[in-house]
């Protein structure tokens, strides 16, 4: 068991490689008035972009330090390697062929055995190496293909690279982290008795639910799809139903020692059209929209001003922050980059009118929450009422019920006779309408409408790859992009 020194010993150690500097209060005082004149500076720009135009500024930058690092390393060719092992369409009936596997990604020192159960249900111990080509990958396609730029994860996360078992080839990534404490719009649906009024909710909820939170309940922090499978087949549902597979509930157990009792995510926006999240119930439930209420993060070149000032000024706090681990080993902050630049702008926002707008508010930055509880009896075990052992499984969760969801939803495979019974019994009679997204969300279904929207029988490998951002100034990629923006996605 590895042992975590107290948390003077860590800062005794930092403070050792970080010698603190000393500063009059002449050279402090022009250390913020320059700080503060970049930080109006940025929030003025920021300011006049739209949501759209602010998430594509973010990307254009990640994109580009991404692959400059790559040609400084001389691993440039990493692109075209994950471009290639991407899974390609060759026919109209390759859903029905694809049989997804989830490649955990693991950061830890030592190789370690799972046990998993495969896509017929047969169990075996698998070794999960510290792989570093499927780490590369798994990075690549998240800067390549995502929309959003990436802050990074801090504390509990399971990683996954999501390979069809037939071909070899990549459906998509994934990324589990532990909950955040704060996710008001699903916090109700998980913690409250929704027929007690709002006032008597907060007696229902102990304290002891801000340590459960980010223990016992994970987030899909990543789910994304690798292209063309995500737009010909509804790809990111499957990705987002494989988020609640028995293989991930095993491993968070195996890794973390705690069992992982619900799941929650958030699409991209709140009232811009529909979610990859959205006709996959019972699995997922939509729970209302987020408050949009976002702080404005500066880009990167700023960022780094705010983190060097942070940590020269209060050495402190900027260790407990960014370097200190609990007893256990885990990170004793889990938002550091956020929590570092709501600090500065907090401490300029004092005596500064334009700092202090530095959250922006309104629906374009809204988003869309999603919460599965896995145990009927969620809640009670969230409100420490129940123990582990009395935990009631609320659905089947092996791979092969999840895929066969995604196939061909509740009414099952019409080649067969009769449709999954497993599936059956846990629909509602509302979801069975011919106009529920339940019926319309199916890869079979997404297929027809895909075929018939290209009006040619053979599909075309239509492939999102972002690396088009690479050594284009920023104006030159709002025209590339310019019908996305009109279209209010990236």
């Amino acid at each position: 068991m590895k042992i975590v020194a107290s948390k003077e010993e860590q800062y005794q150690k930092w403070i050792k490689n970080n010698p603190l500097k000393k500063f009059t209060q002449r050279q402090k005082d022009e250390q913020d008035f320059k700080l503060e004149q970049e930080i109006e500076k940025e929030l003025r720009f920021l300011d006049k972009l739209t949501i759209e135009e602010y998430n594509l500024t973010l990307k254009w930058e990640e994109v580009n330090d991404y692959c400059k690092n790559l040609e400084a390393k001389n691993n440039y060719g990493l692109v075209k390697r994950a471009k290639d092992k991407m899974w390609k369409v060759q026919g109209r009936s390759d859903f029905r062929k694809i049989q997804p596997e989830l490649i955990l990604i693991t950061d830890d020192s030592d190789d370690f055995e799972i046990e998993e159960t495969n896509y017929f249900g047969e169990k075996k111990f698998s070794t999960y190496e510290n792989n570093q080509d499927n780490k590369e990958l798994w990075e690549c396609y998240r800067v390549l293909i995502a929309s959003h730029a990436h802050s990074g994860v801090i504390g509990r996360s399971l990683k996954y690279m999501v390979r069809d078992k037939i071909t070899q080839s990549y459906l998509g990534i994934i990324c589990i982290a532990g909950s955040f404490h704060n996710l008001t719009v699903t916090n109700p649906y998980l913690f409250f008795d929704k027929t007690k009024e709002l006032s008597n909710r907060n007696r229902d909820l102990s304290w002891h639910y801000y340590d459960l939170a980010p223990t016992h309940c994970g987030i899909g922090q990543t789910i994304i799809p690798t292209q063309p499978f995500g737009y010909t087949f509804n790809g990111g549902k499957l990705l987002a139903l494989l988020c609640l597979s028995d293989q991930v509930q095993k491993d968070w157990k195996r890794r973390y020692r705690n069992p992982l009792v619900s799941m929650e995510t958030t699409a991209l926006y709140g009232e811009k059209k529909q979610s990859q999240y959205d006709g996959l119930r019972p699995y997922w439930n939509a729970v209302g929209n987020t408050s949009g209420n976002t702080t404005l993060l500066p880009r990167k070149s700023v960022e780094e001003k705010m983190m060097q000032w942070h940590r020269l000024r209060f050495p402190q706090d900027h260790f407990s922050a960014m370097v200190y681990k609990l007893p256990n080993g885990q990170d004793a902050k889990r938002e550091k980059r956020g929590y570092i630049i709501e600090k500065v702008y907090k401490y300029f926002a004092k005596n500064n009118k334009q700092i202090k707008t530095y959250k922006r508010e309104g629906s374009g930055y809204q988003r869309k929450g999603y919460v599965s509880p896995l145990y009927v009896n969620t809640r009670e075990f969230l409100l420490n009422q129940i123990t582990e052992n009395e935990l009631i499984r609320n659905y089947d969760y092996s791979v092969k019920t999840l895929t066969d969801f995604w196939k061909f939803g509740y009414k099952g495979d019409s080649r067969k006779e009769k449709p999954n019974q497993k599936i059956m019994r846990m629909i509602k009679s509302d979801y069975k309408r011919k106009s529920s997204l339940e019926s319309q969300s199916t890869a079979k279904t997404r297929l027809n409408y895909t075929v018939d929207k290209l009006r040619q029988v053979r599909i075309v490998n239509k492939i999102s790859w972002h690396e088009k951002m690479y050594k284009e100034s920023k104006q030159k990629v709002f025209d590339l992009y310019a019908d996305k923006l009109k279209e209010g996605r990236l």
